[in-house]
């Protein structure tokens, strides 16, 4: 310590505990109580006792007779002495016994932050060093406003913060060392095997199916088990069952790259089942393509995460796992545009992505500062996994593909970009160009460039962008006329590519089931930048609209005049979706509307707003289908 700084406390712990476990999803405090031991097991191999590892969750069977349902987690690692227990236990940051605190090793704070927090009525820790066993009670003091070691009394009723145990109480999995850690909950009659509120699962499978979607693999020496229990907690037996017992076994957790490699090698029905990993220049990217996804699912379920998800992977742990609309958007920022669902991605970042650290609740990764699952890197790492797309992932999507049998779909797009090309001036703001001939006067707060340099400045900072509200993006367009002030000036029209647009549904297999459920469409990857629109053909928005004109045609039975009808629909809803999306995206760079907002006027939420509009559609599918077909007959609920 040095003689000249006085070190800095903490003036009230209880505070800060609270404000971080705050922060930490739910579930957090089971990692933390698991890595702690996988921890301890480390440190008695490395000791010189090379015995294999045992984490047991289970519950504690010395207070099932009282009825005392608390779950509890036990190794058989190197365990704490008297000393060390009163010192590690009641500090709310601690190197530890290896003294490995650092940002990219052990914190030393997690399990106090997040189990404590949850556990307000305690933890006890039953812990043996050298065979011998001392217990203490780490509790929340709700009179003081404190936490620490509550004061117990010894058997001769001598009060201590830390008292002898008897060999009774030792589980049978700990011989010469080991530590026993019950969580008591926030109330006395708590029964903290159950399910916690919020958490995923079944009844009784829900921790070990969060082990096994926390870890991405587990070390070959250490075997992690959770006690398989029945709901009726009154047909347990009062102690604890021999390893026989078949009812209430143990399930050992694999981790999901276990889980997901051995559905690889259980190749069924010739169905295409591939793995692999891509390594980047900044990152590894762990994949896996399941052709039969639903045989999968059943196969995994209820024990890990079904396909369609993706996932950051740091030290051999997942963070941050995706699903759904989010998975699908950070999916098709590597070009997986269509059966998302059947792939599973994991990116582990490497130290050449630069600074790379879990956050202080180890519910996060942080690459440089930044979110490791924002779609800013995703964007950047998407774009060169897109040139080492493996062959396996391109040939399924092509195989989807072919299922599409929409051949109309280029020629209405020509008729759309050729109708949209009329309003080309009206779809961008106006915007001017710095020009020492220039016309007319503009004025800008921020400064000029050449067009390329825009382009590139205008795509390189929307990529800066983590749901922040504010900030202003360099526009390097002058947008605002002047009649005195200004600078000379000249007109300007920002290219755009416009995206193409791919009608998907559950009939041509670009749908998965729950995709877009009940939404007309969303923009495939980044909102801004994305260069395909997928419109749900199942929406009931539009088959309505589908259904309205086949009656009104009277095209029921014909299924030619069916399909022709539906084309006419799809092309004007396509360009009422163009049109809505150039526009928008036409906003981008303006002071008032930064990026976030953008992606939010583009969601797939806002497009069904936009999409919903009738009158229009209506009126231009009419006067088409009546020259094309002859003239419709109005039905009297469409005036």
């Amino acid at each position: 310590m040095s003689a000249t700084t006085q070190p800095m406390r903490v003036a009230n712990e209880a505070f800060l505990l609270d404000r971080l476990a705050a922060d930490a999803p739910r579930s957090q405090l089971y990692r933390e109580l698991t890595q702690n031991a996988i921890e301890a097991i480390r440190r008695r191999m490395a000791a010189g006792d090379v015995r294999p590892g045992i984490i047991q969750w289970d519950v504690d069977w010395l207070g099932v007779p009282a009825g005392r349902l608390k779950l509890s987690i036990i190794d058989n690692g190197d365990g704490m002495s008297a000393e060390e227990m009163q010192s590690y236990l009641n500090s709310l940051a601690v190197q530890g016994a290896n003294n490995q605190q650092s940002l990219t090793g052990n914190f030393g704070v997690g399990a106090k932050i997040t189990a404590l927090f949850h556990n307000k009525e305690g933890l006890v820790y039953l812990s043996w060093r050298h065979g011998k066993g001392n217990n203490v009670w780490l509790h929340r003091d709700d009179e003081a406003g404190i936490y620490g070691l509550k004061l117990l009394d010894d058997r001769r009723g001598v009060p201590m913060y830390v008292r002898p145990m008897a060999e009774a109480s030792k589980p049978s999995i700990i011989r010469n060392s080991g530590t026993k850690v019950i969580l008591l909950g926030n109330a006395p009659d708590d029964q903290t095997w159950m399910r916690p509120v919020g958490l995923s699962g079944g009844e009784t499978n829900w921790l070990y199916k969060f082990l096994n979607t926390r870890y991405f693999k587990l070390p070959d020496d250490i075997k992690l088990q959770v006690r398989n229990l029945r709901v009726d907690a009154s047909t347990w037996p009062k102690v604890e069952p021999p390893p026989s017992d078949q009812t209430l076994n143990f399930e050992t957790i694999r981790g999901m790259k276990e889980i997901l490699d051995n559905q690889v090698e259980n190749q069924v029905d010739g169905a295409v089942r591939a793995s692999g990993v891509v390594r980047l220049s900044e990152v590894n990217v762990h994949w896996w393509l399941f052709e039969d996804r639903e045989a999968v699912d059943r196969a995994i379920n209820p024990r890990a995460i079904s396909p369609g998800h993706v996932g950051i992977v740091f030290q051999d742990e997942l963070y941050t796992i995706r699903t759904g609309a989010i998975a699908r958007k950070l999916m098709a920022l590597f070009g997986l545009l269509y059966g998302s669902d059947s792939v599973v991605m994991y990116v582990e970042p490497r130290e050449s992505a630069g600074s790379v650290h879990a956050d202080t609740s180890r519910s996060r990764v942080l690459v440089n500062g930044l979110d490791a699952d924002s779609s800013d890197l995703w964007a950047r790492w998407g774009e060169e996994f897109r040139q080492a797309m493996p062959a396996q992932i391109s040939a399924f999507m092509e195989r989807l593909l072919s299922f599409d049998t929409d051949s109309t779909r280029e020629e209405r797009r020509q008729r759309i970009l050729e109708r949209l090309q009329r309003i080309r001036d009206l779809l961008n703001p106006s915007r001017y160009r710095r020009s020492a001939t220039g016309s007319v006067l503009a004025t800008s707060d921020v400064s000029g460039g050449s067009p390329d340099e825009t382009q590139r400045n205008s795509a390189s900072k929307s990529r800066v962008r983590s749901g922040k509200q504010g900030g202003r993006l360099s526009d390097d367009y002058l947008a605002v006329l002047a009649d005195e002030l200004g600078e000379p000036a000249e007109p300007v029209t920002p290219r755009r590519e416009p995206p193409e647009i791919v009608w998907i549904s559950e009939g041509n297999r670009l749908r998965a089931t729950g995709e877009l459920e009940d939404r007309a469409g969303e923009i495939a990857g980044d909102p801004l930048t994305g260069k395909v629109i997928h419109l749900n053909e199942d929406f009931r928005g539009f088959t309505d609209l589908f259904q309205f004109f086949v009656q009104e045609v009277n095209a029921e039975g014909d299924d030619h005049l069916v399909q022709r009808v539906r084309d006419v629909v799809k092309e004007w809803v396509e360009t009422q979706a163009l049109e809505v999306v150039l526009a928008v995206r036409s906003l981008e760079g303006n002071t008032f509307w930064p990026p976030d907002q953008l992606e939010r006027a583009l969601s797939a939420e806002a497009l069904t707003t936009a999409l919903m509009g009738r009158y229009f559609v209506i009126e231009r599918v009419r006067r088409v289908l009546g020259s094309q077909i002859g003239k419709a007959r109005p039905r009297a609920d469409a005036a």
